[in-house]
């Protein structure tokens, strides 16, 4: 007989499994949304700035009463700005921005590193110890992503590196974000941290908002654009950030890593679907490689 703990157990995967396949959809939809294949769209600025936006307007419709009265609390917009700015605004601005000019594979596996940047900050700016088997997962992962940058060819990589330099950046934003946020997250609790950090974004966000808008040709965006930014707000952002925090509380965090992990892969194989990117032979292994390190890190305390 099926006891509720099974039953948690069971839909804390499947909310797992799912976020996994929608956010590694979001690599593509980035493409669509920025414009893909000589295409015109949206201002990578527009699109981070709405999603933003969207988010600082749904997450608060998910607070409870307790949830509301931590946002009341004295003093915490201090400790959530730096994490606004960080996790939040540039993060969702680089990630944006790097998408057009980098391949989904690319941008996915960048992001595949960010428990790796999440130990190096903490390791040399808050002297956090740690031990020779997540150092070796560190090398491992970076040896990873440093294959796929020097075996592409020379005109991939001239086509790609600013973007991926831009993902890059937005990729340790977000580790800094997780490294920071970790003390205010336990004393607030993961949803009214979250609601605060896109709050605190808003006003940040609208002057980039206001000279992007200026400046998009509003009249040259396809419907797939606007269908793609569809996706990155409702599916990535809305349905994948409750149901992340949802699996989190049931299956904890080491086993939504599992899943997680495999988004360079999948999120590769699904852009090659759109024909947007080629999961190649080496590009695989390349990603089982920095999954590998990235799970040494993750999963290892020593």
């Amino acid at each position: 007989m099926e006891t509720p703990k099974d039953r948690g157990l069971g839909l804390g995967l499947l909310a797992a499994g799912v976020i996994t396949v929608l956010w590694s959809g979001n690599f593509v939809a980035g493409k669509f949304a920025t414009g893909t294949n000589g295409a015109p769209g949206l201002d990578p600025l527009l699109i981070a700035s709405i999603r933003i936006f969207s988010a600082a307007a749904f997450f608060p419709l998910l607070l409870g009463r307790s949830g509301r009265v931590v946002l009341k609390r004295p003093g915490i917009w201090k400790d959530i700005l730096p994490l606004g700015l960080a996790g939040i605004l540039a993060n969702q601005f680089f990630f944006a921005a790097g998408i057009k000019l980098t391949t989904p594979g690319h941008s996915a596996l960048v992001h595949a590193l960010i428990p790796v940047f999440v130990l190096l900050i903490g390791w040399i700016f808050l002297r956090e110890r740690t031990g020779p088997v997540r150092i070796a997962g560190v090398l491992l992962a970076i040896a990873g992503a440093a294959y796929v940058a020097l075996a592409m060819p020379a005109e991939e990589r001239d086509r790609t590196l600013v973007g991926d330099a831009l993902t890059l950046a937005g990729a340790i934003s977000f580790a800094a974000y997780i490294v920071i946020g970790r003390r205010v997250l336990d004393r607030m609790g993961s949803l009214p941290a979250v609601t605060a950090a896109f709050l605190v974004s808003v006003p940040f966000s609208v002057p980039f908002f206001l000279f992007a808008a200026f400046r998009q040709d509003w009249g040259a965006v396809p419907p797939a654009a606007w269908w793609a930014l569809a996706y990155m707000i409702v599916a990535a952002t809305f349905v994948c950030y409750t149901l992340h925090m949802y699996a989190l509380s049931k299956i904890g965090p080491l086993r939504v890593a599992v899943f997680t992990n495999l988004q360079p892969i999948l999120g590769t194989a699904i852009a090659q679907l759109f024909g947007e990117d080629r999961l190649t032979l080496p590009f695989f292994f390349a990603a089982i490689v920095v999954i590998a390190g990235v799970a040494m890190v993750q999963f290892t305390k020593r």
